[in-house]
C-alpha cells in the first residue's frame, strides 16, 4: 500500500525502468530527456516500474513498425511530470479520460494492436495510489502523449 512510499528521484526510477523496456523492444528507439536538478517526490519504485512498462509498451505497440518513443521528465509547478510521447496512430480528441477506464480501448486502435485494455487502468490506479494524476492527449502533428505526475515532496 501507500505506506511503503519513499522519497524518490523520479528521473532515476523512470530511467532504470526504461532500460528494461529497451531490452524488451529492441526494434524501438526510446529516448529520455531529463530536466536538471529535479526535486524529490514520494513514490513507490515497484509501482513506477509497472507504470513505465505499461506506458512504454503501449506507445511502442501503437507506433510500429519503426517505433520512436520520447520520454520527457520535468518539473510542472509543484509536481514532477513524466511525458511519454509517440508518433503512433493517435487518439481521438476528447477520449483521453476514457482510455484509463478498465477495458476501454479506443475504437481506432482495437484493430491495430492486441490487448485487453487493462494497461492504462492499472496505470491510473497505481498513480492514484501515489496521489498523482494521469492524462492522455493527442499530439499536434500526430501521435499521442500519455503522462503522469507526482507531487514534489515538501522538505
Amino acid at each position: 500500500g501507500f505506506e511503503e512510499s519513499e522519497p524518490l528521484l523520479l528521473q532515476h526510477v523512470v530511467t532504470r525502468a526504461v532500460e528494461l523496456e529497451r531490452r524488451r523492444w529492441p526494434e524501438a528507439t526510446i529516448g529520455v530527456t531529463v530536466e536538471p536538478a529535479l526535486p524529490t517526490v514520494l513514490g513507490h519504485e515497484g509501482y513506477l516500474g509497472q507504470i513505465v512498462s505499461n506506458l512504454v509498451s503501449n506507445a511502442v505497440k501503437y507506433s510500429r513498425p519503426l517505433a520512436r518513443v520520447d520520454i520527457e521528465i520535468g518539473r510542472d509547478g509543484d509536481e514532477v511530470a513524466v511525458h511519454v510521447l509517440d508518433r503512433g496512430f493517435g487518439i481521438g480528441a476528447g477520449i483521453g479520460e476514457q482510455l484509463f477506464e478498465a477495458f476501454y480501448r479506443a475504437p481506432e486502435v482495437v484493430s491495430k494492436a492486441p490487448g485487453a485494455g487493462v494497461g492504462l487502468f492499472v496505470v491510473r490506479h497505481l498513480v492514484s495510489a501515489m496521489h498523482g494524476r494521469v492524462w492522455a492527449r493527442p499530439r499536434p502533428g500526430g501521435g499521442s502523449e500519455f503522462g503522469f505526475a507526482l507531487p514534489i515532496l515538501r522538505e
